[in-house]
């Protein structure tokens, strides 16, 4: 109760008080400079770029890092992050589910479906890809227009090429990536607990 009580104090009091503060110190300190007054640019921030009058839906996003690049048709789901680095081209379609992870430097183009709890390694890529919700892609990983199904796990530096389908319970490995094993009781457990 005194939480919410102190929270609401801060967010509707000592917020606005604060950032009227500062506005007033910026004018005041501009007007001291006068003619000596040089403009800062600013580069504006590349997390939310419109393509061909689509802007993406960054709203329920737990996180998108101030260097990432979403452009155009890109819908993130609730509590989803995106990453430093990472890139995404919405030039065709890309929707990311809820509570899924696309850790740093991931690149998506060429349209995806993302689902829920899903998580994309650092440095993979993922061209008109299909991850179905509880799927896993490690670090450097590459999916072209392939499927990878629930339960579905692409070891790192694997490349899963156009129109192949990782199954559920099935490790992907390799260049090109073929059916490695399945995954164990105990991995299926680990992976449980981080999805």
């Amino acid at each position: 109760m005194l939480y919410e009580l102190l929270n609401g104090f801060s967010e509707k009091i000592i917020g606005p008080f604060l950032r009227r503060t500062g506005q007033r110190l910026y004018q005041t300190g501009n007007a001291i400079e006068g003619e000596a007054l040089s403009e800062d640019r600013l580069t504006p921030s590349l997390r939310r770029l419109a393509n061909e009058g689509k802007e993406p839906d960054l709203e329920l996003a737990n996180f998108v890092a101030p260097n990432a690049v979403v452009l155009g048709d890109v819908m993130l789901g609730d509590n989803s992050s995106i990453w430093y680095g990472t890139t995404l081209l919405g030039t065709t379609p890309i929707r990311v589910g809820r509570n899924s992870v696309l850790q740093d430097r991931v690149h998506v183009s060429r349209g995806a479906n993302i689902g829920d709890n899903v998580f994309v390694g650092p440095n993979a890529v993922l061209q008109a890809a299909t991850l179905q919700s509880n799927s896993f892609v490690s670090m450097g990983a590459t999916i072209r227009q392939a499927t990878v199904h629930s339960g579905g796990f692409v070891a790192a530096g694997a490349v899963v090429t156009e129109g192949k389908a990782v199954q559920e319970g099935e490790i992907w490995a390799g260049n090109p990536a073929r059916f490695l094993r399945g995954v164990t009781p105990l991995e299926r457990e680990v992976l449980r607990e981080h999805l």
